[in-house]
């Protein structure tokens, strides 16, 4: 399942800092298409789609990047974001990537004053129940959709994987406890 965000995420996060880390993993964790595959590359190895997210996201966070706060999201130059995601190539849909990174800071900032773990209060932390907050809250960013004749089907996948992964977390006791993962219906 897209790689493991607990253990990819830097070590020293706060739960404040694990929930943001999971949450703007997920907002951008999704077509990594091409030839040839975006990849990122240290002296240990490479790393493609979104464990290649993963790693890239967390070394801007070991280096001192302010990438998990709201008010620095809301701004995030193309410039940084470009330096953040840098691989062999562009990563596929970068302005978009860009986009929503920059919705989730403000809404973040505007809508849980600032406060990821605030999403997971409001939702009493429930899994099912993050998911659906953060696809209501972010419809552009968590909100996938397709029309299919006359009804709107929802999958949700990348909230649905925001919330697999703070449950995940909450499971390896470094977050209060999740409940409902099982009533999330899938993401592949």
């Amino acid at each position: 399942i897209s790689g493991d965000v607990s253990a990819l995420a830097p070590k020293s996060l706060s739960s404040e800092g694990l929930i943001a880390f999971s949450v703007v993993a997920a907002a951008i964790n999704y077509c990594f298409w091409g030839e040839p595959k975006w990849t990122v590359q240290d002296r240990s190895g490479s790393y493609q789609g979104s464990l290649g997210l993963f790693y890239a996201l967390s070394k801007a966070v070991n280096e001192g990047c302010d990438l998990l706060n709201p008010k620095y999201l809301a701004i995030i130059s193309e410039e940084d974001l470009g330096e953040i995601l840098a691989g062999n190539v562009g990563i596929p849909l970068f302005e978009e990537r860009l986009r929503m990174l920059r919705e989730l800071g403000n809404g973040i900032c505007g809508i849980f004053d600032g406060s990821f773990t605030k999403v997971l209060k409001t939702a009493d932390y429930d899994a099912a129940l993050i998911a659906e907050l953060l696809a209501t809250s972010f419809p552009s960013v968590f909100e996938d959709a397709w029309q299919y004749q006359e009804r709107k089907l929802l999958f949700r996948k990348r909230a649905q994987l925001a919330a697999y992964h703070l449950g995940k977390m909450s499971y390896a006791n470094l977050l209060p406890h999740i409940t409902g993962a099982e009533k999330l219906t899938g993401f592949a």
